[in-house]
């Protein structure tokens, strides 16, 4: 065909992108499958997998190559369907079936939204939480009662966009290593953010308290401004004071409570920060 070499060279390009994806999912899921610390082994037999999945690949691909040859072009395009349609869906339950015990935007959130409203205050276990979990879409996290959350906020956006001063900020969050401060909304969004800015030291603990720092004050702002009075009754300042109080109550609960159910809280995966600052 005249545009052979383009279409190759967009493949290389893709499968390139798709061998990078899948060599860093197979890391986390190999160190996650390594219980007992026993990473070799679980690469080991992770090679000698595929190395035999291989090897019946090749055997059934040269018996459906020779039956799509003497096909008409419909029949190797189907077949190339079907055959990309159950590596997709294979994949998908496979990763379904993973209980993972790290925490990341979806987990914690799945696990603070139930940890809040339960009255016992205690977490669900990676067990029950991983059944909610979604792969392809988000969860109910991302509905009314979560904002957007600015993660790694700069300085710079919290003095153009907060509602707060940073001056304040800084005072109401002193001696902690994230602050977290009400955004105005962005020219994607259509409900308000909230930003966590971290600290350049900070730790897997204060990116926990500082996600929960954020869920509280945005619960109070929209209690607040749904209130008779509006957003008037409480100033703005006042509301991340009382979110960063009740957070700093909170985390040692919570804290305990995550280690209680199974989780691991000296390893989170809640993405790059953006910015972190120094103060």
């Amino acid at each position: 065909p005249t545009h052979f070499l383009l279409l190759i060279c967009i493949s290389s390009v893709f499968k390139a992108i798709c061998g990078v994806s899948a060599g860093a999912c197979n890391a986390a899921i190999t160190q996650h499958l390594a219980v007992s610390g026993n990473v070799a082994d679980v690469g080991r037999s992770n090679g000698a997998q595929h190395t035999v999945v291989q090897m019946v690949g090749i055997f059934v691909g040269l018996l459906l190559g020779k039956w799509a040859e003497a096909g008409v072009a419909a029949r190797v395009w189907g077949l190339f369907a079907v055959l990309t349609f159950i590596h997709l869906v294979a994949n998908l339950l496979a990763l379904q079936c993973l209980t993972l015990r790290t925490l990341n935007r979806q987990r914690l959130s799945l696990v603070l939204t139930d940890w809040l409203a339960s009255n016992a205050r205690e977490c669900r276990t990676p067990e029950e939480i991983c059944k909610e979990e979604r792969i392809l879409w988000n969860s109910r996290h991302a509905g009314a009662s979560w904002p957007d959350m600015v993660f790694g906020a700069s300085v710079a956006m919290a003095e153009h966009d907060g509602r707060v001063p940073v001056l304040d900020l800084v005072r109401v969050f002193s001696g902690e290593k994230f602050m977290a401060v009400l955004l105005k909304k962005g020219r994607s969004s259509a409900k308000r953010r909230v930003g966590i800015i971290l600290s350049d030291n900070h730790s897997p603990r204060d990116l926990i308290m500082g996600f929960l720092c954020a869920k509280l004050l945005w619960d109070a702002w929209r209690r607040s401004n749904a209130s008779e009075q509006g957003i008037k009754q409480k100033s703005l300042a006042q509301l991340h004071q009382e979110a960063a109080t009740e957070a700093k109550r909170l985390f040692p609960a919570l804290e305990k409570s995550l280690s209680k159910a199974g989780w691991q809280v000296d390893q989170v995966h809640l993405g790059v920060p953006k910015w972190v600052a120094t103060w």
